[in-house]
């Protein structure tokens, strides 16, 4: 039986408003940090997170759960609900 394997990415870049350079160094680390932990939250490792002082850049792997797990958690087939639990927390 044949098989497909796949390795999806995703690499985010933003910029500051009109490439103003607002990140300043003291606070990068603090910065890419907070985003770490979002994406860990979210079950999307960050594999990669830096930036200038007027940009950031992600490399992000993708939610790994399989919509048929999701289907399997409960529900009506084919609808699914947001989970709470997966949402960033609001300070």
């Amino acid at each position: 039986m044949s098989q497909s394997l796949v390795n999806n990415l995703i690499h985010l870049v933003s910029s500051t408003k009109h490439r103003q350079p607002w990140i300043s160094k003291d606070h990068r680390d603090g910065l890419f940090a907070y985003q770490a932990g979002i994406f860990q939250e979210w079950d999307s490792p960050a594999l990669m997170i830096g930036g200038m002082e007027d940009h950031r850049s992600c490399v992000v792997r993708p939610f790994q759960e399989s919509l048929a797990e999701k289907d399997h958690r409960g529900g009506e087939e084919g609808k699914f609900e947001v989970d709470e639990d997966r949402r960033p927390k609001e300070s």
